[in-house]
């Protein structure tokens, strides 16, 4: 619901933008309503697929930074993700992918499909990136950070 769009805004400011992107434009919607209603003319909503092959319609080597959060389960490939991901970002850019540990209920219910963090953090290397750490996320969720090696 753009909760981490909101938020990238907001520490941005006028100094940067937020291209949020999604496959529904339901979602894209509702986001610059809540843009609108926040006052931040920094959050450019874009319509795409990251499960396709340049499916997201922004230049290769685009942006500085990536975030991937509670949404790789909802992927049918999650490696065809890191790889559009990789694409759009620059080298030595930076990912963070941020999900539910497989410990918390969240995993549990509604994510059978969804990765464990090593199963992740290895499709994000065999896709380009490099690891380079984790941080607390909260009781139920991980955060790995990666940088783009190519």
């Amino acid at each position: 619901h753009g909760h981490f769009a909101v938020a990238a805004a907001q520490v941005l400011g006028e100094k940067g933008a937020v291209y949020a992107v999604d496959v529904d434009r339901r979602a894209l919607s509702f986001l610059q309503s809540r843009a609108s209603e926040a006052c931040l003319a920094n959050i450019i909503p874009v319509h795409g697929n990251l499960e396709s092959d340049r499916g997201v319609p922004l230049s290769d080597d685009f942006g500085d930074v990536a975030l991937l959060a509670n949404a790789l389960a909802s992927f049918v490939s999650p490696l065809s993700v890191f790889s559009e991901i990789r694409r759009l970002i620059k080298i030595g850019g930076i990912f963070c992918l941020v999900g539910p540990k497989s410990a918390s209920p969240f995993y549990r219910l509604a994510r059978t499909k969804e990765l464990s963090e090593d199963a992740a953090c290895c499709l994000a290397e065999e896709s380009g990136f490099a690891f380079e750490r984790r941080f607390n996320a909260g009781w139920h969720h991980y955060a790995s950070i990666f940088q783009r090696i190519r």
